[in-house]
């Protein structure tokens, strides 16, 4: 592995918490809760009474890749919850943090940009399973710096 290459684990990681935060944003302000004990995968729902919708159906092979990535996201303060556990995120939301690290402030907050904003960018690089462009404006996000 080169020094400019990225671990195949941080890839996976990067692709997953962009998957989430690109989510929330698109869900803002409505919070969601994700199950991982779906037979069927990583569930997510805005919707209490509904079995909600598949979440990174693609990208999850297990829920364990996304467990462990929402639990870095939430303790690193970049998302909230009212209650996790069991296999359940309940109310999940965006924090201050999540907004800076995507290059967005709510609209209501602060007057929007007319550039595209980061979280627009980084919802499609997920959707194209774009992982190595995902990865990327993940750490760039996070760090300031680009590898």
């Amino acid at each position: 592995m080169s020094d400019l290459e990225t671990p195949q684990g941080v890839k996976e990681f990067n692709l997953c918490a962009l998957s989430i935060l690109g989510k929330l944003w698109e869900e803002f302000p409505r919070p969601l809760d994700f199950y991982t004990t779906h037979p069927n995968g990583v569930r997510a729902t805005a919707d209490r009474a509904s079995e909600g919708t598949p979440f990174g159906e693609a990208l999850f092979s297990s829920s364990e890749l996304f467990v462990q990535t929402m639990n870095w996201l939430l303790v690193e303060e970049f998302l909230r919850t009212e209650r996790n556990g069991r296999g359940q995120y309940l109310g999940v939301s965006l924090t201050t943090k999540g907004f800076t690290v995507l290059n967005e402030a709510p609209r209501s907050l602060q007057g929007g940009t007319k550039e595209r904003p980061l979280g627009t960018i980084i919802r499609e690089a997920v959707a194209a399973h774009a992982a190595d462009v995902a990865s990327k404006l993940f750490w760039t996000c996070i760090t300031g710096h680009r590898h």
